[in-house]
């Protein structure tokens, strides 16, 4: 489910088409279909070591979450024209609390006093990148930046081989080298025809 996460970048050149009246060239859609089988090719790896049954709503629940997270950057971009950076931060932090505060009540567990720095450090660490993401989609076509958002598995695969000790499977880095081949199209000129 996780892998499915990632079709973001397909919905970012989707929404960038329709929203943005962005162009997004032959070669780029070429490069976030293989950024696309690259992520594939590591959830097939993944899925041949773990038999489970089909999860629909965690499908769908994967599916939304790309198809929504590409919207808001979509959204991002569009108002950023008109709204400041601290507006395009702040408004989807807000609606995000305003969500998802209901259902939290109803699990609510206390947490010790020193949880809460961690949860003040989280948040200061998740609002600078926010900050520093939402500047990327207001300065740069979205279809362009989605394909860099395959770069999320490779640094899954670094950060979990270095602090949980997870060796990547053969999958893993051949779906990686893909990623990473999808993605220099992105670092050079004339890949996508500015709008």
């Amino acid at each position: 489910a996780v892998a499915l996460t990632f079709l973001s970048p397909l919905f970012l050149a989707i929404w960038g088409c329709i929203f943005l009246r962005e162009y997004v060239t032959k070669r780029t859609l070429i490069a976030i279909m293989i950024g696309l089988i690259g992520v594939f090719v590591i959830a097939q790896g993944q899925s041949i070591n773990v038999q489970r049954s089909f999860d629909l709503l965690g499908f769908l629940a994967a599916i939304s979450t790309a198809i929504l997270y590409a919207l808001s950057m979509v959204m991002t971009r569009s108002h950023s024209g008109k709204d400041a950076l601290p507006t395009l931060v702040l408004l989807p932090s807000v609606l995000g609390t305003a969500f998802s505060a209901g259902p939290m009540i109803w699990v609510w567990q206390p947490v010790l006093l020193w949880h809460y720095l961690l949860l003040a450090c989280v948040g200061l660490i998740g609002t600078f990148a926010y900050i520093c993401l939402a500047w990327a989609y207001a300065n740069s076509n979205v279809g362009r930046l989605g394909l860099l958002e395959y770069t999320g598995l490779i640094w899954g695969a670094f950060f979990g081989y270095f602090f949980f000790y997870e060796v990547p499977s053969v999958w893993t880095v051949v779906g990686a080298a893909m990623i990473i081949g999808a993605c220099l199209p992105a670092f050079s000129k004339g890949v996508v025809e500015p709008s």
